[in-house]
């Protein structure tokens, strides 16, 4: 996701220019800063890396396409190769990798993550004087790349200002999915009021509107500090206690996960058993779909939403499929110092180019929206927030999605901003090929919409 220093929103235009563009190490497609955020830094990159136990090789990780302006931009690439894609972007400040976290969960739901480096982070060139209404004409153009005629979008943190920005410019037709999780909130008159900008990120954009080279200064010196704490014993004693700790979590959770999938096949099965004779013998069709369809309920790897149809042969033989966390994914999980090396190197990579793209990004994200979130009409812009979130408050988000006639907000109680990322499968799955056609893209369980 991203840190805790700011959360941002928004402001865009899309232009037209798809133009032509060299694309390194393509694959085969299917067209389908404030001074005491270093804690929470560390924290929200060490939960990307536990979520993402497996690691794609760097070629897939470290990829580059030019634009016409001649600028690179970087990119990486996570779960399913021939999957269906989605384009996402990184928090603030942050870089491509902070999609690591969602590469077991995108493979398992048949998604394609292509991850960008906004100007000036990790690989991509900086871009002076950029604005939020340039951003959805990289994307498109990086889009024209890959041979991408349709995809999703979706925006970590300070990367769901982006999303709007995208939601709001890019052609109609374009996206398949547009979704935000633990976005940032806007800067706007509406937000002042209110007064549901937390006085960190009120900091932040005071110090990148009036005293850019103030910011500079403490970026600097925050990444250095970074660099130097998180390699000292006690720290790297501490991440991987943390790690511990977290698998030990998931390992339980898993554990209690499938014992309850187990009873619920069992009962489904059992149902099933008890009146299919019957039901087959009398030709009793309407009661063999019946059947079918509480089997389908009770499924683990069903993702049908009441009320939408399917084939009741599929139902039936969706109780005996194998449970995806079960398989194994061809890639060994890595140890605990190599999630830790993996969390440092996604850490470091944000500040490659020095603390410019980060006082750049600030501006952008603080600067005017360029639409008003009452204009943006695609239908529906998903979001997904924690009650207990204090770098991006949910009261501050909701300024946006009250705003906009097509949001749908899905609130976790007692979740935060970091631990969020226990919910990214649910998330990842929003965009799988198998949800979009059971219609769940329209209404996520448990959502708030208009």
């Amino acid at each position: 996701m991203a840190t805790a220093l700011f959360r941002r929103p928004l402001s865009s235009a899309f232009s037209s220019g798809a133009a032509s563009s060299n694309t390194k190490n393509k694959l085969n497609r299917n067209g389908v800063a404030s001074p005491n955020c270093t804690a929470s830094f560390i924290h929200t990159t060490s939960a990307m890396s536990s979520a993402a136990p497996s690691q794609p090789a760097p070629d897939r990780d470290s990829q580059t396409v030019t634009l016409p302006d001649g600028r690179t931009l970087g990119f990486a690439e996570y779960g399913a190769p021939e999957g269906a894609p989605v384009i996402y972007f990184h928090g603030f400040p942050s870089n491509r990798l902070e999609g690591q976290a969602m590469d077991k969960s995108a493979k398992r739901h048949k998604v394609r993550l292509l991850c960008l480096d906004r100007p000036g982070y990790g690989l991509s060139t900086l871009q002076p004087g950029r604005r939020m209404l340039d951003w959805p004409d990289d994307v498109m153009t990086f889009a024209s790349t890959q041979n991408l005629s349709k995809f999703g979008v979706l925006g970590g943190s300070g990367g769901g200002p982006y999303v709007l920005a995208c939601a709001s410019k890019l052609p109609a037709g374009v996206l398949t999915h547009a979704g935000v999780m633990c976005g940032g909130g806007a800067f706007d008159r509406a937000s002042r009021v209110a007064g549901v900008v937390p006085r960190r990120s009120r900091v932040t954009a005071w110090f990148a509107t009036y005293w850019p080279s103030a910011l500079r200064v403490m970026v600097a010196g925050l990444a250095g500090t970074i660099q130097w704490v998180v390699r000292t014993r006690m720290v790297s004693r501490w991440i991987d206690n943390w790690f511990a700790a977290m698998d030990k979590k998931e390992a339980e959770r898993k554990t209690e996960e499938k014992q309850k999938k187990e009873a619920a096949k069992a009962k489904a099965i059992a149902v099933a058993d008890t009146h299919s004779e019957g039901s087959i013998a009398g030709s009793d069709f309407e009661e063999v779909a019946a059947v079918a369809a509480s089997v389908e309920s009770l499924s683990t790897v069903a993702t049908t939403k009441p009320g939408s149809t399917k084939a009741a042969d599929d139902d039936v033989h969706d109780v005996h499929e194998v449970d995806p966390e079960d398989e194994e994914d061809g890639e060994p999980k890595r140890s605990i110092p190599e999630r830790r090396e993996a969390m440092f190197r996604a850490l470091f990579h944000t500040f490659a180019q020095g603390a410019e793209p980060t006082v750049q990004d600030a501006q952008v994200l603080c600067s005017d929206l360029g639409f008003r979130f009452e204009d943006i009409t695609y239908d529906p812009v998903t979001f997904w927030h924690g009650d207990q979130d204090t770098n991006t408050p949910l009261p501050w988000i909701q300024q946006i999605t009250d705003r906009m006639p097509h949001a749908v907000l899905k609130v976790y109680p007692g979740e935060s901003h970091y631990s969020l990322v226990g919910h990214i499968d649910e998330i990842v799955a929003y965009f799988s090929p198998k949800a979009s056609e059971a219609g769940e893209k329209t209404a996520p369980e448990d959502a708030e919409g208009k």
